[in-house]
């Protein structure tokens, strides 16, 4: 059959061993393979045949830097020629959820994975800050935001501790609107604009980001958590195109806004036409 796993070499940036402390799999021994776009992981029963492919990854690299064709430019020419986008190469598909056809975008690095040092924000507020920022600064020329650091730092919102109350109500309501205008335009980004209205309500369910071991797409973010507590339309009153609700049992709504201001509707950014193209920070 065909192979599970394929990589391009000629795309590796970086290749080190897992310490096993950090390895999630307990009796085995992991590999950390590194491109601008994903980091990849093996696991290996023995230290020994790990410490075989690492030596041998490395003296790959090596020779790659050596002659010159690892560089930063040459990748991101290869990403170019990507046809209108291979998505498998910049999301994660969702296997374990029920809805299996989200699309996750912060996937670059594992949970388990993220290290302090990644993330030099420690507010989550602050954090949803930075992110929007950079995804509003990014090249987007092929419609692609390839700024490692950018996917590094949204990989960071997979740790972040929902529940605590390091957060107050206003900074939790500016979290979570920073968040949600950033995954939608690197939505539209990955997936194209929303020309057409039935295509638009597809990513509002399907692109989601994993924040604090949960997955929420902008659906879920707009309905469950920023407007749950606002008033709202009747559902009878929602275009045919908007996309199926979540359900009253959901368990997102654990995660509302407390801090009540109906001027929120306003601020709300969603995408469409009829709203203005100014997004708020």
């Amino acid at each position: 059959g065909p192979p599970v796993w394929t990589f391009d070499l000629s795309s590796m940036i970086e290749v080190e061993p897992i310490p096993d402390e950090s390895m999630p799999l307990i009796g085995f021994f992991g590999l950390r393979i590194e491109e601008y776009m994903q980091v990849h992981y093996i696991a290996f029963k023995d230290r020994n045949t790990r410490d075989i492919w690492l030596l041998e990854l490395q003296t790959f690299l090596n020779y790659q830097q050596k002659i010159g064709t690892n560089s930063e430019t040459s990748h991101r020419k290869s990403i170019a020629s990507l046809p209108l986008w291979d998505l498998s190469y910049f999301t994660f598909p969702m296997q374990i959820w029920p809805a299996k056809e989200r699309r996750i975008l912060n996937s670059r690095r594992a949970s388990f994975d993220i290290r302090p040092e990644m993330n030099e924000l420690k507010s989550p507020w602050l954090l949803s800050e930075t992110i929007l920022r950079m995804i509003y600064s990014c090249d987007t020329a092929n419609k692609v935001c390839s700024h490692k650091k950018f996917l590094d730092l949204i990989s960071c919102l997979q740790r972040i501790d929902l529940l605590s109350d390091q957060m107050s109500s206003t900074q939790v309501v500016c979290f979570w609107m920073n968040v949600y205008h950033t995954l939608s335009r690197h939505a539209s980004l990955l997936f194209g604009g929303s020309s057409y209205s039935y295509k638009w309500g597809k990513i509002q369910s399907t692109a989601s980001y994993m924040i604090g071991g949960d997955v929420f797409s902008l659906i879920e973010i707009d309905e469950c958590i920023i407007r749950e507590n606002l008033s709202k339309m009747e559902p009878r009153s929602y275009p045919k195109y908007w996309p199926e609700l979540p359900p009253k049992s959901d368990h997102r709504r654990n995660y509302a806004c407390q801090a009540v201001d109906d001027r929120l509707h306003l601020a709300l950014n969603v995408g469409t036409t009829s709203y203005t193209t100014r997004v708020y920070l």
